[in-house]
């Protein structure tokens, strides 16, 4: 008698649970499966979920990898959570990992092994790219490509193509990002103001409309120099003028805003008397001028001190304080290769807020714009 009290108080018991979990949602049996679990698992169903409902019919299932399966419902379906975790692929301890790769646009969950098979010695999204792509074999060069600030996932193809072409990686990645590779004037894009505002590039491979001209020209002022400037490109440069001169550095500014028109009279000047080869080295082709932008500006310490600039203080001025006001210096002596033009100590373009991480980058506008604004 008492034996069959006991078993109807463990009946009447296990009733109550079943219903409780039924009241949830759960069917009959998923019920009675759930009330089966040790105590801290049975926690796990204190709400309805179709997946848990999924995973207790699942075949697969195991109540020890219950607080694993819990940990990435929200990541996998059902079927994956049990496969997955059951072979360990997925742990509480590689959580954070897996999450951020299945945040990745190329993830795939049929390589998920493989990606995790790797101690990601650079960014997971190259890796994905790497094992998308069956291109484990290039893992030691694209190893050295990614150590360089300025990689780009975009153009791995390309500097694994030139890979050989340049004795060391900053200069490859800088040959590719800038886009160096190709020669100049080929398969020109358009330089979309509209889109890029201050920060947009012209260059040898971008190049403006023929009637592209500001709206917002100013005069300059005779004590800062002659033509016309964009008006906060102006705005900034009477500031930095007006401060170096109380640091007892002069200099002012010539051949601002430059129309297309006024471009290519310039140009087609110099082809009177020079070869293009040799033009192209030091004057833009129309359309390809930053002077178009009203942005830039030849800055001078006395008349038209072309040859000598370099030598004059405001030269190391310019270079160590321009960008506190927006500006950079365009044209490195040793980035001919990059830029397409010969040093222009004098060559300043306004680039507003961004002027001084350019700066720090120490990396030529051309190849900053492609990695960090297009």
């Amino acid at each position: 008698m008492k034996k069959l009290l006991i078993v109807l108080c463990a009946l009447l018991l296990c009733g109550c649970a079943t219903k409780q979990y039924k009241d949830l949602g759960y069917s009959a049996e998923e019920a009675r499966k759930i009330v089966s679990l040790k105590e801290d698992s049975q926690a796990y169903f204190s709400e309805y979920s179709d997946t848990l409902a999924a995973l207790l019919n699942d075949e697969g299932f195991r109540e020890d990898k219950l607080k694993t399966y819990f940990k990435y419902l929200d990541i996998f379906s059902t079927g994956q959570l049990i496969e997955l975790a059951n072979d360990e692929v997925i742990t509480l301890d590689n959580y954070d990992r897996v999450k951020n790769l299945t945040e990745l646009d190329e993830f795939m969950i049929d390589n998920i092994r493989e990606y995790l098979k790797l101690t990601p010695r650079f960014d997971d999204e190259i890796l994905v790219y790497l094992v998308n792509n069956d291109m484990m074999d290039s893992y030691e060069k694209v190893m050295k490509l990614a150590s360089d600030p300025m990689f780009t996932l975009d153009n791995l193809d390309i500097y694994l193509e030139h890979f050989d072409e340049k004795s060391n990686i900053r200069d490859l990645i800088e040959y590719i990002n800038s886009k160096a590779y190709l020669p100049f004037y080929t398969d020109e894009e358009r330089a979309d103001v509209e889109k890029y505002g201050y920060y947009v590039l012209v260059n040898k491979y971008y190049k403006l409309d023929a009637d592209y001209a500001p709206d917002d020209l100013v005069n300059v002022e005779s004590k800062y120099g002659r033509g016309k400037f964009r008006k906060d490109a102006y705005e900034a440069y009477k500031k930095m003028q007006d401060d170096a001169a109380a640091d007892g550095i002069y200099f002012y500014i010539i051949s601002p805003y430059r129309s297309y028109d006024h471009q290519y009279s310039l140009y087609h000047r110099y082809l009177a008397n020079d070869t293009q080869a040799n033009v192209d080295t030091y004057s833009a082709r129309p359309g390809n001028s930053e002077h178009q932008l009203g942005l830039a500006a030849d800055i001078m310490s006395s008349g038209y001190d072309f040859g000598t600039f370099y030598m004059a203080p405001a030269a190391k001025w310019l270079q160590d304080n321009a960008y506190k006001y927006g500006f950079i210096f365009r044209y490195p002596e040793s980035k001919i290769d990059i830029t397409g033009y010969k040093y222009e100590p004098w060559h300043y373009r306004y680039v507003g807020d961004i002027a001084e991480d350019v700066y720090k980058s120490g990396v030529t506008y051309d190849e900053y714009f492609e990695k960090y604004i297009k």
